[in-house]
């Protein structure tokens, strides 16, 4: 009885002790902390608990989105991303061999295989549809999407082909991608600074195609090999499939803006094979356009990317008349961001003409405000590749077949059917796992009988 006495009283004095660290450490984050001056929900200035309970819904994006909504911006401190190389010159380095074989010549170099992928992705396309729409098999676009992201994905980052589009045998690959992003989004926004140290095989060699490992130092260090191998798959893979996704969402809610891109793409190019990266692809000004509004209204990154003053500046960072103090992760949330009204005149409704210059939308909208990609030294080298996997993509298709929602509750997964929807009425849904998981579109296509793919 005297040691179970003990250990109560133990227990007592754990728990007092517990809970006034809890109501010190309330108070410290309240009355004395350099940011407490910030406005913000009062769980996010108390506990990481906020972000991280965030991350497990998927909604942290639309949570900042309200947030700057009500409070205007805010400083996030001590929250870190594995992506973030805070040494200039070590992000220097690792940003040249990236950029070399994403840049114009090595993507110009890599377009036979791209076209490829895409020819696939028609093909597969082709296996669902009818003539007679009732007969054609609805097609989960997200699905297709991410294997024709990710095989692209792996093609450019290892130059071996994984067949994602054709065969299951490696498409579990696409669901732990998904999970080890919801996985370290969790983390990252719960126990900031966390990280992990994986131990993996060593795959480099020399190989004859155009890829990644192909422009990496052959002294580099395994754990980088496999961190610049990982960030393809997550950047060059999810990315596109979620682009896309929204692309053939927002066209087949909008009739008009479907419409308008249709004739174009089938008044300036003459055959299917004749769509490649060329001039004419680039005098598609309104395709263009629904790109930047579909990277707009859904972009494939929503969450916020973490920013921290690099240890050898030694002047001090102010924002906005506050000085931050140093140590401070500080970042503008994507979706927040392009969901603004100063900048984006009725944010949540899809109005490609917006980026036409000559509109008078366009001269409301402030396209210093429009970062898919980030933007600055820290901005995504990956853009040319992106804006040519999603033309190709989109203008093939248009092509080559019309398209319409499924019917019934199928063809509304994916799509947000409420007035008071955070993504508005007939937006499409996406959770914040670093990158955007998202569900749908399901659509039938019908072959216009323009030649073969």
């Amino acid at each position: 009885m005297y040691f179970i006495a003990q250990v109560l009283k133990s227990t007592e004095y754990g728990i007092c002790l517990l809970l006034g660290y809890c109501v010190f450490l309330a108070l410290y984050r309240t009355l004395l902390h350099p940011l407490r001056h910030y406005s913000g929900p009062a769980g996010a200035k108390l506990t990481d608990w906020y972000a991280g309970y965030g991350a497990i819904k998927g909604d942290l994006h639309l949570r900042a989105w309200g947030n700057h909504t009500q409070y205007g911006p805010m400083a996030a401190p001590n929250v870190y991303s594995i992506f973030n190389a805070l040494d200039p010159r070590m992000h220097h380095s690792k940003r040249r061999a990236i950029s070399q074989v994403l840049s114009e010549s090595s993507v110009r170099a890599f377009e036979p295989v791209l076209a490829e992928q895409v020819d696939i992705f028609l093909h597969q396309l082709m296996n669902s549809a009818s003539s007679e729409p009732a007969n054609s098999e609805p097609v989960n676009i997200s699905d297709r999407s991410r294997r024709f992201g990710m095989e692209v994905a792996v093609r450019l980052a290892f130059g071996h082909s994984l067949g994602l589009q054709t065969s299951a045998a490696y498409r579990p690959l696409l669901d732990a991608v998904e999970v080890g992003n919801y996985q370290f989004n969790f983390f990252m926004q719960l126990f900031p600074g966390a990280g992990r140290d994986d131990q993996v095989k060593d795959v480099r060699s020399k190989h004859a195609e155009h890829d990644l490992l192909s422009f990496l130092p052959d002294d580099m260090p395994l754990s980088e090999v496999w961190s610049e191998g990982a960030f393809f798959l997550i950047a060059g893979g999810d990315t596109i499939a979620c682009g896309i996704s929204a692309q053939f969402f927002h066209l087949s809610r909008n009739p008009e803006c479907y419409r308008q891109l249709a004739a174009e793409i089938r008044s300036t190019f003459s055959d299917g094979a004749s769509i490649t990266s060329s001039a004419q692809l680039a005098s598609c000004r309104y395709l263009r356009a629904t790109i930047d509004e579909t990277l707009r209204l859904s972009p494939p990154i929503p969450g916020t990317l973490w920013w921290e003053q690099a240890s050898e500046d030694s002047g001090p960072l102010v924002v906005d008349g506050h000085l931050i103090p140093r140590g401070t992760q500080l970042g503008v949330n994507t979706y927040a961001l392009h969901h603004n009204e100063d900048y984006f005149p009725e944010p949540h409704t899809f109005r490609p003409e917006r980026w036409l210059v000559g509109s008078s939308l366009a001269a409301k909208t402030t396209r210093g405000a429009f970062v898919p990609f980030s933007i600055g030294t820290r901005g995504c080298p990956g853009k040319v590749l992106a804006y040519l996997e999603m033309s190709l993509i989109i203008a093939k298709t248009l092509w080559y077949f019309d398209f319409e929602m499924a019917p019934g509750k199928l063809g509304l997964k994916g799509q947000s059917t409420r007035n008071d929807s955070p993504y508005g009425e007939n937006g499409y849904n996406l959770y914040d796992m670093f990158g955007a998981s998202h569900v749908g579109p399901y659509l039938r296509f019908r072959p216009r009988g323009e030649g073969s793919i």
